[in-house]
């Protein structure tokens, strides 16, 4: 049974409860480090922590993007520019 920690100053408006599995986690970094890819577990956790920036980079962009078409759709519905969607998906 995994004992709850106690927050951290800067988590005090945090209010979730984080499950970890530690054994799944120790056994990818020794899996990273037995392949020769990394020297030691902080490498695998920095490569792990840049996969996630460029996720979240990724995901941004395709947030501005899809709000860009929203903004674009809904201005050319404002001018009656519009198209029966069966018309537009043909």
């Amino acid at each position: 049974m995994e004992r709850a920690r106690r927050p951290r100053p800067y988590e005090k408006s945090m209010c979730i409860k984080i499950s970890v599995n530690w054994y799944e986690v120790e056994a990818l970094v020794q899996r990273q480090l037995i392949s020769g890819k990394y020297q030691n577990a902080i490498n695998v956790i920095l490569a792990g922590v840049k996969l996630l920036e460029q996720q979240e980079d990724i995901y941004q962009g395709q947030l501005q993007n899809l709000q860009q078409e929203a903004r674009i759709g809904w201005e050319a519905s404002q001018k009656g520019e519009v198209v029966y969607g069966l018309t537009a998906m043909a």
